[in-house]
């Protein structure tokens, strides 16, 4: 299975940060990192997401910037 996301930072609050994350053909869902760690905590789900395998694989891309000090504005999942 092909994937494509766009994930985009959403807004800030209280060391959170939220992203959304939309897939090729326009479902989104969305997540929020904290700051001070890397733990993500999901707040929708893209419609027909089987498996969180859209959310597990946008939060991870946000961790890898997260890991070397950045939190994008936009970041691309592609496989």
């Amino acid at each position: 299975m092909v994937f494509y996301l766009k994930i985009s930072k959403m807004a800030k609050k209280d060391g959170l940060i939220a992203y959304s994350y939309t897939t090729a053909d326009e479902r989104s869902g969305s997540f929020t990192i904290s700051k001070e760690t890397d733990e993500t905590q999901l707040i929708s789900i893209a419609d027909g997401e089987i498996e969180l395998r859209f959310y597990s694989r946008a939060a991870h891309k946000i961790r890898q910037h997260w890991q070397r000090g950045e939190l994008p504005e936009m970041a691309v999942w592609a496989s």
